[in-house]
């Protein structure tokens, strides 16, 4: 008679990453944080974001926008004006209708961040 190792029967099936984080393959891409604006979001500097720009963009959605020829990392708010606004009150907020060169590039869906200090 043999008996199952122990803990064996809580096992669960491996973890898979990709199946978990990425809903949309084809649209799904990944960056690095830079700046410390969206920390209180959950956004920290050198995080790795996930992208997914197949989803349509919502109010509160943590967005990845092309300013000024640059990536920034905002959440879009439609009330009282259509904004991006960052989660560090002292950067101002960028208003979409202000903007002609403005551009939405996905929304984050989620964000990795790295806990152990050492490299």
């Amino acid at each position: 008679m043999s008996f199952p190792k122990p803990g064996t029967e809580f096992q669960e099936q491996p973890i898979d990453l990709n199946q978990v984080i990425i809903s949309h393959p084809a649209s799904t891409f990944f960056m690095r944080a830079t700046g410390m604006g969206m920390e209180s979001d959950g956004i920290h500097d050198n995080d790795l974001i996930v992208i997914d720009r197949s989803v349509s963009v919502e109010d509160g959605d943590i967005v990845v926008a092309v300013h000024e020829g640059e990536f920034v990392i905002r959440t879009l708010q439609k009330l009282p004006r259509p904004a991006l606004v960052s989660a560090d009150p002292a950067t101002p907020a960028i208003h979409l209708h202000d903007e002609s060169d403005l551009v939405i590039w996905g929304v984050i869906t989620h964000s990795i961040h790295k806990t152990l200090k050492r490299p």
